[in-house]
């Protein structure tokens, strides 16, 4: 078996995963888009900035004080309303409709579902975040000009919604089956 090419030491791996936690405690870590530039940069595969970005978050709020998680969250929520609105005035709603989604999952207003991508990976608590609701209300008037992707948004939270009533019917039989 042939040896990996451009393997890192252990001690650039160490500098990467500090670089990615600076970013993510200075808020200016962005999911996606900051893999994709690190994995460009550093010539790695995507995957590999998501192990290492999965590392640097973990040493990130190992560190970091109260005060400064809820600066942290407080600036990504800040950021994620900002992206939002820009993609919505691009005319990229899915942008603008998974900016919704992670702002409302830091929040703590919903709980990630899995870890594909679109609107079935989130599981929405719209109870415990009320700004989210006003979120959905803006989206949902900003996209009242264009009916199909209203409508595509629209099926997409009502496929979700059956999806968890069907989740929680079956942990309510499994429930009651094992007891």
């Amino acid at each position: 078996m042939a040896a990996r090419k451009n393997r890192r030491s252990r001690a650039e791996v160490d500098k990467i995963v500090e670089r990615i936690a600076e970013m993510m405690v200075g808020a200016t870590w962005i999911r996606g888009s900051s893999e994709a530039t690190l994995s460009k940069e550093l010539e790695v595969s995507v995957s590999q900035i998501r192990q290492w970005s999965a590392q640097a978050s973990r040493l990130a709020f190992r560190v970091a004080d109260p005060t400064t998680l809820n600066e942290i969250r407080a600036a990504s929520i800040s950021a994620l309303d900002r992206l939002a609105v820009m993609s919505e005035g691009k005319g990229d709603y899915r942008t603008s409709v998974q900016a919704i989604k992670e702002r409302a999952v830091i929040a703590g207003a919903c709980v990630p579902a899995g870890d594909g991508p679109g609107v079935a990976s989130v599981v929405i608590n719209i109870q415990k975040d009320p700004s989210f609701r006003r979120a959905i209300a803006v989206m949902n008037e900003a996209l009242l000009p264009f009916p199909e992707a209203l409508a595509a948004v629209n099926a997409a939270f009502m496929r979700e919604a059956a999806r968890e009533k069907r989740r929680e019917e079956s942990r309510a039989l499994t429930s009651h089956a094992t007891h």
